[in-house]
């Protein structure tokens, strides 16, 4: 957690791996770091999604580190925003409770207070995951179709 700056998009390991956590680290001179991120109005466990800002202990929810998200570079976030920017637009947003999975999740709101931007690519590949099976037999479906109209 040494490298960690004021304003870094971080994120946490939540069930052994199975998806990532994201939050906007906040550095405090005199008090104890804090994380603003979309979390349950009654903290982790509860769905009831809002943007809260908590202690960094709660927001590794029993984990024993986070990973700092590394942006710069990355062609599909062409601007960040300082550190102090990226905080007072977390900040700005606490309370909020419009949370969904797939539209407005932890990811976005970390990404789009650091860059603009609201993209989630957990939620993307799942998405990708779970319209495969469908996109195949729509597929399947238009070449069996093709196959027919060419015997005619």
């Amino acid at each position: 957690m040494g490298k960690v700056k004021n304003g870094d998009v971080i994120k946490v390991s939540r069930m052994d791996g199975l998806y990532y956590h994201y939050g906007i680290y906040v550095k405090r001179w005199l008090w104890s770091d804090s994380v603003i991120h979309y979390t349950g109005e009654t903290g982790p466990g509860d769905f009831n999604g809002m943007v809260r800002e908590t202690s960094v202990g709660e927001f590794l929810n029993g984990e024993s580190d986070f990973i700092v998200v590394d942006l710069a570079g990355n062609s599909n976030y062409p601007y960040l925003y300082s550190g102090r920017e990226t905080v007072r637009r977390a900040k700005s947003m606490i309370g909020a409770r419009n949370y969904s999975l797939r539209f407005n999740n932890c990811e976005h709101f970390a990404k789009w207070c650091k860059t603009g931007i609201k993209r989630s690519l957990q939620t993307e590949g799942l998405a990708e995951i779970l319209l495969a099976p469908v996109e195949f037999c729509i597929d399947l479906k238009n070449g069996f179709s093709d196959f027919f109209d060419d015997l005619l």
